[in-house]
């Protein structure tokens, strides 16, 4: 069943895809999402910390000025950011590092073949409470976003 995938991926992307085809996608997410959410996703974070000889969480993300810069024992700077403020990212580069960068958005989703699945799936995909569990007790969930924002971000898939 797994075999859409596949071609998904050598771009053979067929022209129309039954439901019970996005139940067997829906089936495969969930579980890659699972695994993806226990043992890989959750530690992520940690092993960044372990790695550079930091710790983020120290600080507490900045969600007015939308980033932080933390230092680690080796001066180095690190810059975080999150996703959903990529339109202020030009301003932020530009205040931090001083030199403006421009942004591009030259890969759509609306403009690729698979566009309908991409479609379909997000309105229909809904998340088990186990995957909303998870989600809403990833340490760097919790760091970067207030539970306000978590719960907004995860109710469309509820």
């Amino acid at each position: 069943k797994n075999h859409y995938f596949w071609n998904y991926k050598k771009g053979n992307i067929p022209d129309n895809i039954s439901i019970s085809d996005f139940n067997d996608i829906f089936d495969f997410f969930r579980k890659k999402n699972l695994y993806d959410l226990e043992i890989k996703t959750g530690p992520w974070y940690d092993n960044f910390n372990s790695q550079f000889n930091l710790n983020i969480f120290d600080k507490e993300f900045n969600k007015e000025d939308c980033y932080n810069l933390i230092e680690n024992n080796n001066n180095t700077t690190f810059l975080f950011l999150r996703y959903e403020d990529i339109n202020k990212w030009p301003q932020i580069f530009n205040k931090v590092l001083n030199f403006n960068i421009c942004l591009t958005n030259n890969n759509n989703s609306s403009e690729k073949k698979y566009n309908y699945i991409y479609k379909y799936f997000k309105q229909n995909y809904k998340y088990s409470e186990k995957e909303y569990e998870l989600i809403l007790n990833i340490n760097y969930m919790n760091y970067f976003y207030s539970n306000e924002e978590l719960n907004s971000f995860l109710i469309k898939y509820k």
